[in-house]
């Protein structure tokens, strides 16, 4: 999980923080893990502005910006079909270089 070099966390259905890899940590700025537990992903990575999508139960993508940095957001469901409470996998990808490029 750390290994990967894209932000990363797992959420909860309302986007809940149960778990992020290092790069998310170092993304936030935030230096410990335990502070950022049981926060909004979104809102501790984006701001408190960040308009919250709908906790739906399918996949998730989205486009948004933070400073200067584009990123694209997938959220993919990982129990759909277990009684489980709902768990989503969130991957933040920077995409600003690819964007810059597009507008070319």
């Amino acid at each position: 999980f750390d290994s990967i070099s894209h932000p990363l966390c797992l959420a909860a259905a309302d986007f809940e923080i149960l778990k992020l890899n290092r790069a998310f940590q170092q993304a936030c700025q935030n230096s410990s893990f335990r502070s950022l537990l049981g926060k909004n992903a979104f809102r501790v990575f984006f701001g408190k502005d960040f308009p919250l999508p709908s906790p739906a139960e399918g996949t998730l993508s989205l486009r948004y910006h933070r400073n200067e940095e584009v990123f694209e957001i997938f959220g993919e469901v990982l129990n759909k079909a277990s009684d489980e409470p709902l768990r989503r996998l969130l991957r933040f990808r920077p995409v600003t270089e690819e964007v810059r490029y597009e507008r070319r």
